[in-house]
Parts: C-alpha cells; structure tokens; sequence
C-alpha cells in the first residue's frame, strides 16, 4: 500500500496567520475618543442626538443620569468613545464656555 507524504504548511505561515489574527482583533477593541463642543438637538430613552460644531449630527448612546443633565437646544463639551464594535457612548459632558 502505498501512502502519499503529506506535507505540512510551514510553521511561519502559521505563525503569521496568528499574529495577524492578534492584531485584527486587538485593533477592534481599541476605543476612538472624539471631544467637541455639541449642542443636543434631541433625546431619547437611551441615546441623544447631538450636533457638532461642523454642522454634522451624531447619535450616542448615554446613561439616564447623563439624560437628565443635558437640556435640548443647549450646548456642552462631550467626550465620547466608539470603536467597530460599539456604537458611541457617552463618556464625560461638560457645560460649554461661554
């Protein structure tokens, strides 16, 4: 009976392979943060609608204690984080200087 050597990938490839899985997945995790100054333009259960300085809208999830504190139609200094796997979330309000 005659048996077909198999060979095997080589041990770099594999290597590779993994290490560019590790990166993949660590570059997922990592959070985006954005400050800016934002005047919130709606308010939800969950989420808030906010408009940046540029004119462009965003929607961010927040707390219900953050909820409370914010005023629609008022501006405030947000920070808040995103990466590909989250969608934005609040992270610090403050009232915008005037």
């Amino acid at each position: 009976m005659n048996v077909a050597n198999k060979t095997s990938t080589p041990s770099i490839i594999w290597g590779l392979l993994v290490f560019a899985a590790l990166v993949t997945g660590f570059s997922y995790t990592q959070l985006d943060s954005t400050y800016a100054g934002v005047t919130v333009v709606s308010k939800g259960e969950k989420q808030v609608v906010l408009r940046k300085e540029d004119g462009s809208l965003h929607r961010v999830r927040a707390q219900e204690h953050e909820l409370r504190s914010l005023t629609e139609g008022e501006k405030y200094l947000v920070t808040y984080a995103h990466n590909r796997l989250r969608s934005p979330f609040l992270v610090k309000v403050e009232p915008f200087p005037e």
